[in-house]
């Protein structure tokens, strides 16, 4: 970990704010918080030479210190969990152990509520549209094989799913499906997060979910959606109506409490 940590710290002079959280097996997962966007091709830059040397993909969440400030403020459940699994700090450790401070030392009210129902419902409209670019993607992989044009007309026009094998599709279309798995997990986290909130007036992080016996349907589904994000990171195949139902069970959760909003 030493040589990560030396490699990232010149990430720490361009910026207001920043730490290292998560496992860092697979690739590396970073927080970085700026006052403003001058200095973002500079940073990008930077993290994209820091990933050649170190021979990792860098998982950046770049964000605006009046947004960090707004989410501090609101018991975000995705910022508590980065805070709560912090490797090592790149910069201003003082304002971020204060951040998580602010996270978990005050009960929340129902703007936090709304906040991260809100939130919740952004990650599962970035997993629909994930899914929906995979589908497009994974027609474009199958025309390119030349079907009959009874078959292709009936994909697409007839909402009919194309006849092609997921060791066919090509590895920038799986990629679309992974991200549509990657951001339903975001978005089943906020939603048992807003219920806890809801319910028990407590704030939760990843942590919590992974370390706690699921005993609710959506808790369930959450721990079905950890295994399949692992199945993407190890090379694995995913399946598209998996994925499909696990979306169309996320919507009736959402339906469900939708009570949250009153």
């Amino acid at each position: 970990m030493m040589d990560v940590q030396k490699e990232l710290e010149p990430l720490g002079k361009l910026v207001h704010s920043g730490l290292v959280y998560g496992s860092l097996v697979r690739d590396i997962d970073i927080l970085l918080v700026v006052e403003d966007e001058q200095r973002m091709e500079e940073i990008k830059e930077e993290l994209r030479r820091i990933s050649r040397i170190l021979g990792k993909p860098i998982d950046i969440s770049l964000k605006r210190l009046d947004d960090v400030d707004y989410r501090i403020e609101h018991h975000d459940y995705n910022l508590g969990s980065a805070l709560t699994t912090t490797r090592f700090y790149l910069t201003n450790q003082p304002y971020l152990e204060k951040a998580r401070e602010s996270i978990f030392g005050s009960r929340p009210g129902r703007e936090s509520v709304l906040f991260n129902f809100s939130e919740g419902l952004y990650a599962f409209d970035v997993s629909v549209f994930g899914l929906q670019c995979f589908e497009f993607h994974q027609r474009s992989d199958w025309h390119k094989t030349r079907p009959e044009t009874s078959e292709y007309f009936r994909v697409v026009l007839e909402n009919s799913q194309a006849q092609i094998r997921m060791e066919d599709v090509s590895n920038l279309t799986k990629h679309y499906l992974g991200d549509s798995v990657t951001n339903l997990g975001f978005s089943i986290g906020y939603l048992i997060a807003t219920k806890i909130m809801k319910q028990r007036g407590k704030v939760i992080d990843l942590s919590f979910l992974l370390s706690t016996q699921p005993e609710t349907p959506e808790h369930r589904l959450f721990m079905e959606n950890r295994r399949d994000i692992k199945r993407y990171r190890d090379g694995l195949e995913l399946d598209p109506s998996k994925v499909r139902s696990q979306i169309e069970e996320t919507r009736r959760f959402y339906e469900q409490y939708k009570g949250f909003l009153e």
